[in-house]
């Protein structure tokens, strides 16, 4: 009987690149004297180098387009956050305008404080005024027409 060999001694090594066979390789193909020359290895080995550089090159741009993105992305949110606070504090100003603007009170106060009173006889003439405008006239009935209490 014959002696059956590993069917592993005759598959061929290969380099770091997967392509150039190893020097110490023995498949079929290397054993015929058809291994790899000097030159032929240093030239995988460097289109090997290139491509693990160019692969380490496009992964460093893909993580800096990424932070750049991300960082886009965190600007855009707080410019859109910082935009809607300043149309609330505009919206709540614009409010509070109306309201002093309708404020009858607020306008005879400013009124009277152009004309030199002070704060506190501002304050109270506007107080008077407004109660002698609250006050119902001797003239008026109950409710509150003129001439309705002298028709009955």
């Amino acid at each position: 009987m014959g002696r059956t060999l590993s069917l592993l001694t005759h598959l061929p090594r290969f380099e770091s690149d997967g392509v150039t066979h190893r020097r110490d390789c023995e498949c079929v193909r290397c054993d015929a004297g058809f291994r790899p020359s000097e030159h032929e290895r240093a030239a995988a080995q460097r289109r090997w180098q290139d491509q693990k550089a160019r692969e380490v090159a496009e992964r460093a741009l893909a993580r800096r387009q990424e932070r750049a993105r991300v960082r886009a992305l965190a600007t855009e949110l707080q410019v859109e956050a910082d935009v809607r606070a300043a149309d609330a504090r505009v919206r709540e100003l614009r409010e509070a305008k109306a309201r002093v603007d309708t404020d009858r009170r607020l306008a005879m106060f400013q009124t009277l404080r152009r004309k030199g009173l002070s704060i506190p006889a501002a304050l109270d003439e506007v107080e008077r005024q407004v109660r002698a405008a609250q006050k119902p006239d001797a003239r008026q009935g109950s409710n509150g027409r003129p001439g309705a209490a002298t028709r009955y």
